[in-house]
């Protein structure tokens, strides 16, 4: 049986036409970021993961992920206090998240 792909997850702000062109480019940005954050971890610079998590964190919530946006508000709380090993999962869960906005963005709804 062939593995089931998680659920895309939509803008929550999906239905404000005017705000469509804003949601695309927080999209499209989106890989670029993950790969900042995944760069940071890996170096363990914990000021800057804090920073760009933050970022991401208040971008997605103005764009309509909460979900996202609390993942990452909870990676750069961690951040701060440098656990190595959370923040590794917790940006991991961060990327699937990701997959998960571009996914929905991806196809027409």
């Amino acid at each position: 049986m062939p593995s089931q792909l998680p659920t895309p997850l939509r803008s929550e702000r999906d239905g404000e036409i005017e705000f469509q062109p804003e949601i695309a480019r927080f999209v499209l940005g989106l890989t670029a970021r993950i790969d900042s954050i995944q760069d940071a971890v890996a170096s363990s610079r914990w000021p800057r993961l804090a920073d760009a998590t933050r970022q991401l964190a208040s971008e997605a919530e103005a764009h309509g992920f909460p979900l996202l946006a609390r993942r990452a508000a909870e990676t750069a709380a961690a951040s701060d206090a440098e656990k190595p090993d959370a923040l590794r999962d917790r940006v991991q869960d961060l990327t699937q998240l990701a997959r998960r906005v571009f996914r929905g963005h991806a196809t027409p709804s």
